[in-house]
């Protein structure tokens, strides 16, 4: 019986060969996942007028704005990218 709060339920236990299966289905679907989820980050693709940013490797306190080809490091100042060299 499975109890929470003021509601129960009644439920037969899974036998041995069920849980089995269903340990086999889940390592199946985990090594399946395993390459995506082992590589860090997103890959985001470049579309026109919108641009990317990323921290800067070199200064973490600037950033880098990618944006129709040109590439641009600066800082945001109240909510606006700002280009410093």
């Amino acid at each position: 019986m499975v109890t929470s709060g003021m509601l129960s339920k009644n439920a037969m236990k899974p036998s041995k060969a069920d849980i089995a299966d269903s340990v086999r289905a889940s390592t199946q679907a985990l090594e399946r996942v395993q390459a995506r989820l082992v590589k860090p980050g997103v890959r985001l693709y470049a579309r026109k007028d919108v641009p990317l940013f990323h921290v800067d490797e070199t200064d973490p306190h600037k950033f880098v704005r990618k944006l129709n080809g040109r590439r641009d490091v600066g800082v945001i100042e109240n909510g606006v990218f700002k280009v410093t060299g």
